[in-house]
């Protein structure tokens, strides 16, 4: 074990001192501490270690100047900022994943120094936190996790070129300093239409949050796994308009038949009000794209409560929950997903984001990182596969076996396969991604036909099969209520449907425009 004489011994080496003359020992070879190698071989002291030269110790003074003890090993600090778009406690879906997945790989990879901040939203908001990573935080490595926050991080990224941002979902986001990091969990929602078919008999709900390509590949891989079983069953699909209803209290009303307080109605946040409408309209298994489980709990409030029992005492309703691979489960103290599973979710599509930053991180501390692009498929493996699904183990009459399968299939098989037809499409479709709509001729997605990843990065149209309501404010029995098919958002709807427009939820700081159109957000 090298101790506090390996930096003596280290300043010694390179320099000789005679009387008031000093010396540079000129012969000094081999490469420093925190420097990409081969074998030990090349490095001036200590050994190679995962691609760097390290050297044993006991504590930070073992260590020469730029680096610290790190589990025994004198090493560089990887400060690692990140600068999340939602909230971590309370959120139990999106962010709650980034979170875990940062924390997981720091207790792997030890040299990382981890600050976060929440609710990176507006501009103004990733201005200011950028400075703060940057200057205070001295962040070697910036991540974003949402497409929204893309704008301002490369504009950002030009002024601090020395720094590496990565941004989730980014896609297009490629530059010098910058890249994007992505996996492909439409094959986690196959598998959760799969399962979604075993509860319902004619139709599924969606509750989408920001409306962008992404969600829209979701819906749409939700909808294909449930007909893969049941080729009858339709979606309906709200919006929400973010990624979650952002105000901090409830402001909307619900006073349907479901209402808990029948004088009045139901105070409810929008992910709420969604959810009362698609069961309304007749929803058997209701799903989610927000960074919260709200959906979810009031399923399962309103089932003990006696409103969504049948006559049985079984759930009429049932949910998927999002993102968390616990999402599934009552709340704990802590206000995290890690209590009894819930009697009315069925599972959850979720990210385990763990061995991406993990491999990120480690190439960037190695010096091998590149300025790529990655979009991870699913795999066999749960540990290194970034989307998966799991099963809630107390759903009845859903085999874990029989699940599995489909998850090694849809692995097997490979993303493209989600898609695969035959199927007409809602009339939307842009093939070629030239900004021009496909003649009617060329809307069907054909069996065996792959889809490029250029138009998996902008996907904006729909299977046929996904309804909306017409006016997303009238339900049954109201005058005008009526669904049709759905129409993904784009330029045009912002401009003929004011209705759907305006019962969109989107925080005062990102313009309508952006919430409202798909075809902006890929």
């Amino acid at each position: 074990m090298l101790r506090r004489p390996l930096l003596s011994w280290f300043m010694g080496l390179s320099v000789l001192t005679f009387g008031c003359s000093v010396i540079v020992e000129k012969d000094v070879k081999g490469k420093g501490l925190g420097v990409q190698c081969n074998t030990s071989s090349e490095c001036h002291v200590g050994s190679c270690d995962d691609g760097v030269c390290v050297a044993s110790c006991d504590g930070n003074g073992d260590c020469p100047a730029s680096t610290k003890c790190f589990a025994g090993k004198c090493q560089k600090p990887l400060n690692v900022s990140a600068l999340w778009v939602g909230v971590v406690s309370g959120g139990e879906g999106w962010t709650l994943t980034h979170q875990e997945g940062v924390t997981a790989a720091k207790e792997r990879l030890p040299y990382i120094n981890y600050k976060f901040q929440e609710s990176v939203i507006s501009d103004l908001d990733i201005t200011n936190a950028v400075e703060k990573a940057v200057n205070e935080e001295k962040a070697d490595v910036i991540l974003l996790n949402s497409y929204s926050q893309r704008a301002k991080m490369l504009e950002l990224a030009k002024k601090h070129e020395k720094v590496k941002f990565l941004n989730c979902q980014g896609y297009q986001a490629q530059k010098p300093n910058v890249a994007a990091y992505a996996a492909h969990e439409e094959q986690a929602w196959w598998v959760a239409g799969v399962v979604a078919a075993q509860r319902a008999q004619n139709k599924i709900g969606y509750i989408g949050s920001f409306i962008t390509p992404e969600v829209v590949r979701h819906i749409s891989a939700f909808l294909l796994g449930a007909r893969s079983v049941k080729p009858q069953i339709t979606l309906e699909v709200a919006w929400i308009g973010f990624w979650s209803d952002w105000k901090p209290t409830r402001t909307y009303n619900y006073n349907g038949p479901l209402a808990l307080n029948k004088s009045g109605g139901d105070s409810v946040y929008r992910e709420e009000l969604l959810t009362y409408r698609l069961i309304d309209d007749g929803a058997e298994v209701i799903a989610h794209g927000a960074d919260n489980q709200r959906s979810v709990r009031l399923i399962e409030t309103l089932y003990k409560s006696g409103r969504l029992k049948d006559a049985n005492g079984q759930p009429r309703v049932y949910s998927v929950s999002n993102d968390n691979r616990n999402a599934y489960k009552e709340l704990d103290a802590n206000g995290l997903p890690n209590g009894a599973p819930l009697q009315t979710c069925l599972g959850s599509p979720f990210w385990n984001w763990t061995p991406m930053y993990v491999s990120m991180f480690s190439e960037i501390h190695r010096g091998t990182w590149q300025p790529v692009n990655r979009n991870d498929p699913m795999t066999n493996d749960p540990a290194q596969s970034v989307p998966g699904f799991n099963l809630n183990p107390t759903a009845q009459g859903i085999d874990d076996s029989v699940v599995r399968k489909y998850v090694n299939e849809i692995s097997t098989r490979g993303w493209q396969f989600v898609f695969n037809g035959p199927y007409p499409t809602n009339g939307q479709r842009d093939s070629n991604v030239d900004g021009v709509v496909d003649s009617k001729d060329k809307q069907s997605f054909d069996a065996g036909e792959q889809m490029s990843e250029d138009e998996y990065k902008s996907m904006c149209w729909f299977p046929q099969g996904v309804y909306e309501r017409k006016d997303p404010t009238k339900g049954a029995g109201d005058p005008g209520y009526s669904l049709v098919q759905a129409r993904v958002p784009d330029a045009q709807r912002i401009q003929t449907d004011p209705s759907f427009i305006n019962d969109l939820e989107g925080p005062p700081e990102v313009p309508a425009s952006a919430v409202a159109d798909c075809t902006l957000n890929k």
